[in-house]
């Protein structure tokens, strides 16, 4: 594990350029942030804070960089999560219609329960599609994707 300074070093390199005054910002951010009396609320918010100066910068770009740095241990999910659901080969007519309804991979996927995958135009035949595929890579709906960061949580169409 990292030291406290090696974190924070790496933090403030992976911030784009900043002017002064936003660095003494961050430098306060990064010691609330670090700071063992603060409360989990309290420490969100001032990682919240810490990652507005990273804005250039993915969120798996972030990520990686906190994972490289020991910050956090390394989420542990199936890498399937990250497929898109194009490359799955589960029929063009239901990847549309989850694609329209701001689903696009396996891991935003098994995040949603049989309840919110009602849709218009998406039955019973559907659901049975989605199952199959899921059932073959010993998956299932309703799981719960703490840790997982989509590939590109700008997408939508």
């Amino acid at each position: 594990m990292k030291t406290e300074a090696q974190i924070k070093a790496a933090i403030r390199k992976a911030a784009k350029p900043i002017d002064a005054e936003w660095a003494g910002v961050l430098d306060e951010e990064l010691d609330r942030l670090f700071n063992k009396k603060l409360t989990k609320l309290e420490r969100g918010t001032a990682f919240r804070a810490v990652m507005r100066f990273l804005e250039n910068s993915s969120p798996k770009e972030i990520a990686q960089m906190l994972l490289d740095v020991g910050f956090f241990e390394p989420a542990r999910y199936p890498a399937i999560w990250d497929m898109d659901l194009i490359d799955t080969g589960i029929g063009q007519r239901v990847i549309t219609v989850l694609n329209n309804n701001q689903i696009f991979y396996v891991g935003e996927l098994v995040s949603r329960t049989v309840d919110e995958l009602k849709f218009p135009g998406f039955g019973v035949a559907g659901k049975l599609i989605i199952n199959n595929f899921l059932g073959t890579h010993k998956l299932k709906l309703g799981t719960d994707t703490t840790g997982w960061i989509s590939p590109d949580p700008t997408r939508s169409y």
